[in-house]
């Protein structure tokens, strides 16, 4: 098992919420206390010359309000390195295999937050960065003696019942019961890393985050109006401002099961680094928004209608005042989703209730991946 004094850890998935929250964890917490280096992997921005750990320090500032550098000073016993680098591609994306084979050397425990989310994709695009990307991360684990621990971040979207104990069991079947290409993609990734720990005998942790909010991130949208470039800000903050702004909620946001960065963290970061056994499957669901929505109703008095008449006022706003980047966004969003919903064939118009969705799928998806997916395909070529 990993441990013992100057263990490394790699976190991808930076400068995303979570990585970076977790991030925050180790350090604030002293899990790491024997830990001497902690390696973020930030995905390679082409054609940006910013680097690696001038982009996690802005993220840092952004989420914290405070310099990462300072923050660091207080755990003198930690050295953080920011690489740029690709989860999908061979060496993680590094270009130097002198610095990809130090790295191996040094990381005993592996926190995978890196992914692909996007609601409007197939599998085929999805499963290149999330199952590549999960396979790829396995080859790592395997480079070096002892084993390093993997802890893997996948959703609650790949289940069929959400209602599960805080330690679940691995997931089975023939294939996951979404029909939305980020779940697919993740459904495949976790079976991927559920086959591997019992093929090469690698210790596995695996961590279902249902619907993540806070922060800054989770809507990217690159438009006209945006100037071509892309604007980020959250998707549940646009939703509640578009709620005061319509005076009414549609009545499907009742169904999201959501949950704050800080209430998975620390959990993710007690189990990951743990040196003893502890490991399987864990559900972190937090609940569903049925409080937010009792605070809209009562103490706001919003009124409750469904999602094609809130649409409808959405557009109607739109109309009167086209440069309210509030009401543009919510426009761009959820016309987006709209035509999704359309060109998928579902009957759900809204998007938590597309992404949680619990039925079988149907519908050729099991004729173009097959009926296992391909989680066997990738396992077959990890190298011992």
């Amino acid at each position: 098992m990993p441990g013992g004094p100057n263990i490394g850890i790699l976190i991808t998935g930076a400068p995303g919420t979570l990585a970076m929250y977790l991030l925050r964890e180790l350090i604030l917490s002293n899990k790491a206390k024997n830990t001497t280096y902690i390696f973020c992997l930030l995905r390679t921005c082409d054609g940006s010359d910013i680097t690696a750990e001038t982009r996690l320090s802005h993220k840092w500032e952004e989420l914290f309000k405070s310099s990462l550098s300072e923050f660091v000073k207080n755990s003198s016993f930690i050295t953080i390195t920011a690489i740029s680098g690709d989860v999908s591609q061979s060496m993680l994306g590094l270009q130097d295999p002198a610095t990809y084979k130090q790295i191996v050397s040094r990381v005993r425990i592996i926190f995978h937050c890196a992914a692909d989310v996007h609601m409007f994709r197939n599998y085929a695009a999805m499963k290149i960065s999330n199952v590549r990307g999960a396979r790829n991360i396995i080859q790592f684990a395997l480079e070096s003696n002892p084993r390093k621990k993997i802890n893997y971040i996948s959703t609650a979207a790949v289940c069929e019942d959400y209602n599960s104990p805080l330690r679940a069991s691995p997931l089975h079947g023939n294939g996951p019961y979404s029909r939305e290409g980020y779940s697919q993609s993740k459904w495949v990734a976790e079976n991927l890393v559920w086959k591997a720990s019992q093929a090469f005998n690698l210790n596995v942790s695996i961590f279902r985050c249902g619907f993540i909010y806070g922060g800054q991130t989770g809507v990217n949208m690159n438009t006209k109006k945006t100037g071509g470039t892309t604007a980020v800000t959250h998707i549940m903050s646009i939703i509640y401002r578009l709620c005061f702004r319509l005076n009414s909620y549609p009545v499907e946001m009742l169904d999201p099961l959501v949950i704050k960065e800080g209430h998975a963290v620390k959990h993710i970061a007690t189990v990951g680094v743990s040196t003893t056994d502890e490991y399987g499957t864990f559900h972190h669901l937090g609940g569903k928004l049925h409080g937010v929505i009792e605070i809209l109703r009562n103490k706001f008095a919003l009124r409750g209608i469904p999602f094609k008449d809130w649409f409808a006022l959405l557009l109607k706003k739109f109309d009167e005042d086209p440069e309210d980047m509030d009401i543009f966004l919510g426009k761009e969003w959820f016309s987006r989703i709209r035509q999704y919903v359309k060109d998928s064939g579902q009957d759900a118009l809204f998007h938590f209730k597309l992404e949680l969705e619990k039925t079988p799928v149907i519908g050729g998806i099991e004729d173009e991946i097959g009926p296992n997916y391909d989680a066997e395909e990738y396992l077959i070529s990890v190298t011992r």
